[in-house]
C-alpha cells in the first residue's frame, strides 16, 4: 500500500516510492555500487572536499532484468520528466520537476515538488489516514472520505 505524501517524509534503505508510473527503492550502503570511506584523506577527483553521502535508487521494472540503479554523490537528487538528475521523459504521469530526495543531517528526506499526480511512499506500518488522503493499491488510487 502506497500513500500520497502530504509533507516531506524521511525515507531509509528498503523504502519504496512511486513517482508517476515508476517504482523506486532506496538502496542500503551494502547494495550501492560505489563505497566511499569517510575516515581517510582520499581525494575524490583531486579535491579535498568530502563528497556528500551517495543516494542510490533501484528502479523496479516489470521484469527484473530491466531493473536499473541510479546513483548520485550529491546531497540532492531531483526526479522528473526532464532537466532533473533522474529523468523519465516517456512517463506522462511524471511532472517536469516531480519530487526530490535530500540528504539532511544523515537522513534522507523525500519531498513532492507540487507534482500534478503526487508522490507516493510505501506505508511501513499501520498509519492514521485523514479525510482526503490518497492511497495507491496496484494501479488504483483511492481517496479517503470520512464523515465530518
Amino acid at each position: 500500500v502506497f500513500v500520497r505524501l502530504r509533507e516531506p517524509v524521511q525515507v531509509a534503505a528498503g523504502d519504496e516510492v512511486v513517482v508517476g508510473a515508476q517504482r523506486l527503492r532506496v538502496l542500503a550502503d551494502v547494495d550501492r555500487p560505489v563505497h566511499m570511506r569517510s575516515d581517510d584523506d582520499t581525494r575524490v577527483l583531486g579535491s579535498l572536499v568530502k563528497p556528500a553521502p551517495p543516494i542510490a535508487l533501484l528502479r523496479i521494472a516489470t521484469e527484473p532484468a530491466l531493473n536499473e540503479v541510479y546513483y548520485r554523490c550529491q546531497r540532492l537528487l531531483t526526479i522528473g520528466r526532464n532537466n532533473c538528475d533522474l529523468n523519465f521523459p516517456r512517463d506522462s504521469f511524471v511532472s517536469e520537476r516531480h519530487a526530490q530526495l535530500t540528504m539532511e543531517g544523515g537522513a534522507l528526506v523525500l519531498e513532492d515538488l507540487r507534482s500534478r499526480n503526487g508522490t507516493y511512499f510505501r506505508a511501513r506500518e499501520p498509519m492514521k489516514l485523514v479525510h482526503g488522503d490518497l492511497v495507491l493499491l496496484g494501479d488504483k488510487v483511492l481517496r479517503v472520505e470520512l464523515p465530518r
